[in-house]
């Protein structure tokens, strides 16, 4: 009988430690769990932050882009612009040499001609 109650004893024991243990181990699990819930929803809110910043500069640089692409346009056309009108005065110059020599060449003959 007192081998029984001793082992019994060791048994109750035994298994008291292992109920300390493992409510010791689910509250270490509970913790556990908390703290990666907490730093899940950290990573979240950076990671939505971050995409939102990323978001916004791409934005950005569309309308910096687009900005760019329209004075690169007007660029352009005044670049045209101006090539046509410079087209058009060499042509001017062009024939007032020719004028002016005509001119020249008809005083020249006309003033050997009454000499």
């Amino acid at each position: 009988v007192e081998t029984v109650t001793t082992e019994l004893s060791a048994e109750r024991s035994l298994s008291q430690r292992l109920e300390n243990t493992r409510q010791q181990l689910e509250r270490q699990n509970k913790e556990l769990r908390s703290k990666l819930q907490e730093l899940d929803g950290v990573i979240r809110s950076k990671y939505r932050t971050n995409v939102a910043t990323l978001e916004l500069k791409i934005s950005q640089l569309e309308e910096q882009l687009e900005q760019e692409s329209k004075e690169r346009s007007l660029a352009n056309k005044f670049l045209r612009r101006t090539e046509k009108k410079m087209k058009e005065l060499m042509l001017q110059i062009e024939d007032e040499r020719r004028h002016a020599d005509q001119f020249k060449d008809q005083v020249g003959w006309g003033g050997r001609v009454g000499w």
